[in-house]
């Protein structure tokens, strides 16, 4: 661990030792810093090398349960940003039909998890969940499903750095009815132990600039603790977090406005952001 660089509000963020250095491709680019199709690659652009975006920006979002329709509302502030030709921004979304009346809102969903490349769908006031692309209903409280996500973002959207957005409930290290951890899914009957959580970071084998819990009470040191040598930065909150959780309209709209900033700019930015938006 490095040092403690920022503590604003509810949110904290703290730089540790990365494995390697910070951008890291997890062996996924040949020296070019072009993505090698052929190396395990399962990318949208049939085999052919695609160069590097400046950042690739995962969201796993565990909605699977009383968060559901926070889910949606963040995955259409999301979508007032979209990706461009320098940021991906990329999303793993599982919600849930016992607490999201999606009749209501317009909506069809048949409870399965989905995986979007987010685009801007000029429509502040639209939820475009037919782009999301169904992977059947797989357990988001497992480890493994979150190491796939991981490796199929970074693999089908490669890029220079790469960002985690760990979306749900939080538990950190603090006693709770919950288990210790984070990410539950309700019909799986799923939830990760901080153990499970670094497991499923590691087995991915993507070095990550920064991961950040948009979730309650992970900011503590036995959390960074099981995340050394896996992320150069952590953001997360020693408290618990409003249902809104964080703001991603504001947070990747400034990470779009300055795609070349680092992980610590963007730790910094995201609790910046944070604050005002409370």
């Amino acid at each position: 661990m490095k040092r403690l660089v920022l503590l604003v509000g509810l949110v904290l963020v703290m730089a540790l030792a990365g494995c390697g250095g910070g951008g890291g491709d997890g062996g996924l680019f040949d020296d070019d810093g072009l993505f090698d199709g052929n190396d395990g690659g399962g990318g949208d652009d049939g085999g052919t090398a695609q160069p590097l975006k400046e950042w690739t920006y995962m969201v796993y979002m565990g909605a699977d349960n009383n968060l559901s329709t926070a889910g949606l509302i963040d995955l259409n502030e999301m979508e007032t940003v979209g990706s461009d030709d320098k940021v991906n921004i990329v999303l793993q979304a599982e919600f849930s039909t016992k607490f999201t009346p999606f009749d209501d809102f317009g909506l069809s969903y048949g409870g399965k998890t989905l995986r979007f490349l987010v685009k801007n769908d000029n429509d502040p006031n639209n939820i475009d969940l037919a782009a999301g692309t169904s992977i059947g209903n797989v357990n988001m409280g497992s480890p493994d499903t979150l190491r796939d996500f991981i490796q199929w973002a970074a693999e089908t959207y490669p890029a220079k750095r790469y960002a985690l957005a760990i979306w749900d409930h939080g538990a950190g290290w603090k006693v709770s009815p919950l288990t210790k951890g984070a990410v539950e899914d309700e019909t799986n009957g799923g939830w990760m132990t901080l153990p499970d959580l670094a497991k499923g970071v590691a087995d991915s084998g993507v070095d990550l600039d920064l991961i950040n819990f948009d979730a309650c009470l992970m900011g503590m040191y036995e959390v960074a603790y099981e995340f050394r040598g896996l992320t150069d930065y952590l953001v997360f909150s020693e408290e618990t977090e409003p249902g809104d959780g964080d703001p991603y309209d504001t947070i990747l709209a400034a990470l779009r406005n300055k795609p070349a900033m680092g992980a610590e700019e963007l730790a910094g930015t995201i609790v910046d952001k944070y604050f005002t938006y409370y």
